[in-house]
């Protein structure tokens, strides 16, 4: 090889020596990348198998995140009418959720892996043998059990997997707290606590915006100065140029036939009147109110038979028993009522829903219990109900060119870059008015997330579209607003950092004048804390201009009228004796909280506080272990995002979740089925067929041969 080399001169010798560099350095990122991130492996499409997360060695897939997906996807659906297939439409909007939950799968998965816990044939089969038996409390039987799972969407691997990780997480969070206890002394201070009853009276002292003066421009000045930090603007803020494709500008140009109408058209919607004849039962007084109520209902029933007994003649028990003189001597005929006639939310409305024929239960109108009888209907036709059919037809067929036209827009947008000449080619094609255009270009200022946009508003799903916008001139994808879509382009960005005071001027405005209102409530509160007695803090309450109140039978942990439930509420009011107001004031969101108790009544030691002891410790118990759990788990994720042990490709999630057609889907399953999911702060749930639910906690695990359980063995 040397021999050649040294045959080879000039340029062919400088061309080899540079082509076998680039092979070594090839190799050498080939075996530095995770195994399915190899330099190489990403020039071809990317499959099933390719990674897309590392989790301090611990491997996500793309068949893991399309799984994760769909379990999230298929727990939403479940009940609405079925589910998307298509796995890249869903990722738009469960992907984070999805790979986050992996994320902290793989964080059980290596600590179990660390400790030696594991699950085996026998503990996964006494898991699953009880939620599939039949009505005579036997196992089912394997294929019935295949059956079941395929019914509502599941692969039995995906279930027997999801079910492994539950009781490996459950090993893991019992190891990681069997030494947390509840000693008797927290037991005995939770029972008093939530035991002791009391009668508190209190006093809100609210800030009141309009009872101080604005700000000078000097203090305003002052005020941003002194608290600058405050109005850090501690994320990028984005400014956006968007194409508005307006849904009711559609609408004015839409056509609707009467073919398209006539499907809308149901003549009990257009009832226009109603021949009635009714039983009138008069109430002398509140007091009979019940009476006279019952006497009604019993003449209904007689009216509109029951059991075997058969309806009545209307018109006779109308003569004999309605106190209407003007109607009864006619069987109760009432003549025509109109709709029109009806104001909104009179009891009388179900009347224009109802067959002829008909009779209602007793319905007080007024002072009276009247029984009514539909006898006629009189409906409006479809020439005389056109005009009210339009709108919501129009509002359709607008909505589904709104969209079409916005994927146009998208798709032009994304290719020039010209808001404004996209928008003109639109408004051109679709033959719109310059005074009502169909697309309108609009820049929204510098926002960050949970800012209101004007014309726009507060948009979670704006803000979620444009939040991986992160170059100037990236496009994003449609979105729905108010009155229409927004094809959004990045027009600018700032980076973190404390804005000017010219910036966030109207800010400081609002924040001086609110920090001076609440000074002045909190002044208010604290000289009210000067009373010695419920009745005297009533009283100096009243004399500022607030209201105090006061509850009855009152337990910690229950709420306050106009408050959250709070712990500092419930601390105060426990440490209060009897006929005594507190000597230092409760800062709440709304304002400052001025506390007393008149009566206290102290929670029974003996028996009661027996017979609880134990449900409380344990309930305790398992809070504490909850938590504990909980915080260990963050904070193993945080040290392990510190030592840049969690990587994710955010590249290659983009590229799989695009060219959705280039993957290796056998590696789905067949039926495409996966363990359902429920959504997020839900409880874990498995749906099953024919209703119900059984516990389940959704944590995919790494592939593991759980045969199909055998048949419980007869007693």
């Amino acid at each position: 090889m040397l021999r050649f080399f040294r045959q080879r001169k000039g340029l062919t010798k400088i061309v080899l020596w540079c082509f076998i560099g680039l092979l070594v350095l090839s190799l050498g990122i080939v075996f530095a990348l995770p195994e399915g991130r190899t330099m190489l492996g990403s020039l071809g499409p990317i499959s099933s198998s390719t990674t897309i997360a590392d989790v301090d060695g611990y491997r996500i897939t793309v068949a893991d995140l399309r799984n994760q997906i769909m379990m999230y996807s298929s727990s939403q659906q479940q009940g609405s009418g079925g589910q998307s297939r298509d796995v890249n439409a869903l990722y738009p909007q469960y992907g984070k959720q999805a790979l986050d939950a992996l994320i902290n799968q793989r964080l059980v998965q290596r600590e179990c892996d660390r400790l030696g816990i594991d699950v085996s044939t026998r503990e996964l089969q006494d898991r699953i043998t009880p939620m599939f038996r039949g009505a005579n409390g036997e196992w089912i039987g394997t294929p019935a059990y295949q059956a079941r799972l395929r019914g509502i969407g599941l692969t039995v691997e995906g279930f027997e997997k999801s079910l492994a990780n539950d009781i490996r997480q459950e090993k893991l969070q019992s190891l990681m707290t069997s030494g947390i206890s509840i000693s008797d002394a927290e037991v005995e201070e939770e029972y008093r606590r939530t035991n002791t009853t009391m009668k508190p009276t209190y006093v809100l002292v609210t800030p009141k915006l309009d009872a101080v003066a604005a700000g000078t421009p000097e203090e305003l000045r002052a005020f941003f100065d002194a608290n600058s930090e405050k109005f850090r603007v501690t994320v990028p803020q984005r400014k956006m140029t968007y194409v508005f494709v307006s849904q009711d500008a559609l609408g004015r140009t839409m056509q609707v036939s009467d073919d398209e109408l006539r499907p809308d058209y149901d003549p009990k919607k257009f009832t226009s009147a109603v021949h009635v004849s009714k039983i009138v039962f008069k109430i002398a007084s509140k007091s009979l109110e019940a009476s006279v109520r019952t006497k009604a209902e019993g003449i209904a029933n007689r009216a509109r038979g029951t059991g075997e007994a058969p309806a009545e003649d209307f018109a006779e028990l109308a003569k004999g028993n309605s106190e209407d003189a003007a109607t009864a001597a006619s069987g109760g005929d009432a003549g025509w009522l109109e709709k029109s006639a009806v104001p909104a939310g009179d009891p009388r409305e179900r009347l224009f829903t109802m067959e002829a024929g008909q009779t209602t239960a007793p319905i007080k109108v007024a002072d009276t219990f009247v029984i009514f009888k539909v006898t006629e209907r009189r409906e409006r036709s479809f020439e005389e109900a056109r005009e009210e059919l339009l709108p919501s037809a129009r509002a359709r067929k607008s909505y589904a060119k709104g969209v079409e036209i916005a994927q146009q827009v998208e798709t032009r947008l994304r290719a020039s870059k010209d808001p404004a000449a996209v928008a003109a080619e639109i408004n051109s094609a679709e033959g719109a008015p310059a005074d009502a255009p169909i697309a309108i270009v609009r820049e929204t200022p510098f926002a960050q997330p949970g800012d209101t946009i004007p014309e726009i508003g507060s948009n979670p799903q704006f803000e979620a579209e444009i939040a991986d916008l992160q170059n100037v001139g990236d496009i994003g994808s449609p979105v729905g607003i108010t009155g229409g879509f927004a094809v959004p382009m990045l027009a600018d960005k700032r980076d973190p950092r404390v804005p000017e005071f010219d910036e966030v001027q109207d800010r400081v405005a609002t924040a001086f004048r609110t920090d001076r209102a609440r000074q002045v409530a909190r002044q208010t509160a604290e000289s009210l804390t000067a009373a010695t007695s419920p009745t005297e803090l009533i009283a100096k309450a009243k004399a500022a201009g607030f209201d105090a109140k006061t509850q009855e039978n009152y337990k910690a942990g229950n709420t306050l009228p106009e408050m959250t439930a709070s712990d500092l509420l419930d601390g105060v009011l426990l440490g209060l004796p009897a006929n005594s107001v507190s000597k230092s004031v409760v800062e709440m969101p709304n304002g400052f909280v001025v506390l007393a108790v008149n009566d206290r009544i102290e929670p029974d030691m003996g028996e009661a506080f027996n017979t609880q002891k134990e449900p409380i410790r344990n309930r305790l118990e398992s809070t504490r272990r909850n938590q504990f759990y909980t915080d260990a788990m963050l904070s193993m994720r945080k040290k392990l995002e510190e030592d840049k042990k969690i990587v994710i490709y955010q590249d290659t999630i983009d590229s799989a979740f695009d060219i959705g057609a280039e993957m290796d889907l056998d590696a789905f399953g067949t039926d495409g089925g996966v363990p359902g999911m429920p959504p997020a702060g839900a409880p874990p749930q498995m749906p099953m067929p024919g209703g119900g639910a059984m516990p389940m906690q959704p944590k995919p695990a790494q592939p593991m041969p759980a045969p199909v359980p055998a048949p419980p063995a007869k007693k």
